[in-house]
């Protein structure tokens, strides 16, 4: 939102806010009367019979006043009603502090109404704080007043001497003065808008909010000077026709004098408008820019949320994915493992060992072990000719000379007879024993070695 728009809308605001408007007005002519009614009195118990009291009435006359002022009882009776004056200043600024709270109460929750109860709960409610924000900027006020006035002093140090004449005083007011006065507005205008900031963010420690409204004003310095201008041109505008208006009114008949009071009664209420004016446009403009400030942050913590988290997922992703890999890269070595395991098993198992000379590699595993002797294989087992059968020979009975002449011959031959063994029942012949003198050897399992190494 621009300060064009909020200008705009200030106006349907402050129009629309007709209860709040009349409220300042009662309240307002309740301290008018507080002063009115003694000075009336005054006048009427010193001028009441006197035909000189109609010479102030087309314009003010210092003659007139002067005699007035000689007349005895008349400058007691008016430095009581200075008395009652302060009084009456001290209880308009504390009045439009608690209006001021009420107005920004209601102007903040727009949608909720602009009743008169939330106007006058957020006036008592806000009311401390608004005391203590205006004792802040009061300091701030008088301490840039005392500077500009030490200025003037140290400038004009030698008097009329130094000055020359009174234009060199005219022609010094001349540049301090509107430097002064657009200070002292632009203050006017962070204090307008610290107590919007105040009602907004309901903070109990109002010197944050002090410093707060500084830095919203700088920030968005563009937006909120020009639309305080614009508010201020509205206000001299409002002069300027109540000044023309006061012009073509002469206050000298019955007639004159009460046109003249209703054009008073109504620069009343229009003074009440441009300063609803104002806090309706600030209001409107602050919530505006925060409102898109907020949107914007919470579109960039949106944004960089879904970056993180798409990080994140890309991460674990990768994460995942990195695990999986793992895990087949170790299902595939154990595969490739165990397969070459078994093909040397299955290797081993069918091909006989052959001799082969030690390994006398020392990076090798196996290089310290002894080469295993080589078993021969046993003769393979030839079955039995077939034999016929014999039949029992019929005892042959031979002299007992004859038997021993045969066996007296072989022996002197020195032939050997073996026994011939019953072939039907000779056991079959089994593999040589080794011999006792030969240690049996163990074979390690060289796979087995490889596994548990790996």
């Amino acid at each position: 939102m621009n300060f064009i728009i909020a200008y705009f809308k200030g106006w349907w605001l402050a129009l629309r806010s007709v209860k709040i408007w009349v409220t300042h007005y009662l309240f307002l002519l309740l301290l008018a009367l507080l002063t009115a009614l003694p000075f009336y009195q005054l006048l009427q118990s010193k001028l009441g019979r006197s035909l000189a009291i109609q010479d102030l009435l087309p314009d003010f006359d210092y003659t007139v006043f002067q005699d007035f002022l000689n007349l005895p009882g008349v400058r007691s009776a008016l430095s009581m009603i200075n008395s009652v004056n302060l009084i009456t200043l001290l209880l308009f600024v504390l009045l439009m502090l608690f209006l001021t709270g009420g107005v920004l109460h209601v102007y903040r929750d727009r949608s909720k109404g602009l009743g008169l109860r939330r106007f006058f709960s957020g006036g008592s409610y806000y009311f401390w704080r608004m005391l203590r924000l205006s004792l802040y900027f009061g300091l701030v006020h008088g301490l840039l007043l005392g500077l500009f006035v030490e200025i003037f002093r140290q400038l004009t140090d030698g008097g009329f001497a130094a000055m020359g004449s009174e234009v060199g005083y005219l022609e010094l007011l001349q540049v301090l003065v509107p430097i002064y006065l657009l200070l002292a507005s632009w203050m006017f205008m962070v204090q307008d808008y610290a107590k919007v900031i105040l009602v907004d963010r309901d903070r109990l420690l109002v010197f944050r909010t002090f410093w707060g409204s500084f830095g919203f004003t700088f920030r968005y310095f563009f937006h909120t000077f020009f639309l305080y201008l614009l508010n201020a041109a509205t206000f001299i505008g409002l002069v300027a026709l109540f000044y023309f208006g006061r012009q073509q009114v002469v206050a000298d008949t019955a007639p004159g004098i009460g046109l003249t009071l209703l054009l008073g009664q109504a620069f009343v209420l229009g003074r009440i408008f441009t300063r609803l004016l104002n806090l309706a446009s600030a209001s409107l403009l602050y919530h505006g820019l925060m409102d898109k400030r907020r949107e914007k942050e919470a579109t960039e913590r949106a944004t960089e949320q879904a970056q993180l988290e798409a990080i994140a997922a890309a991460e674990q992703e990768a994460a995942e994915a990195k695990i999986q890999a793992e895990r087949a890269a170790v299902t595939a070595l154990s595969a490739t493992a165990s397969a070459a395991a078994a093909e040397a098993e299955a290797q081993a198992l069918k091909t006989p060992p052959q001799d082969q000379e030690p390994n006398t590699d020392p990076s090798s595993p196996t290089s310290e072990l002894p080469e295993p002797p080589s078993v021969p294989e046993p003769p393979p087992v030839q079955d039995a000719p077939d034999l016929p059968e014999l039949s029992d020979p019929p005892p042959l009975s031979a002299p007992p000379a004859a038997e021993e002449g045969f066996a007296t011959g072989v022996e002197n031959v020195g032939l050997q007879i073996p026994d011939i063994p019953d072939l039907a029942t000779s056991p079959e012949p089994s593999a040589p024993e080794p011999e006792d003198d030969e240690e049996e050897i163990e074979i390690p399992d060289i796979n087995l070695r490889k596994e548990e190494e790996e």
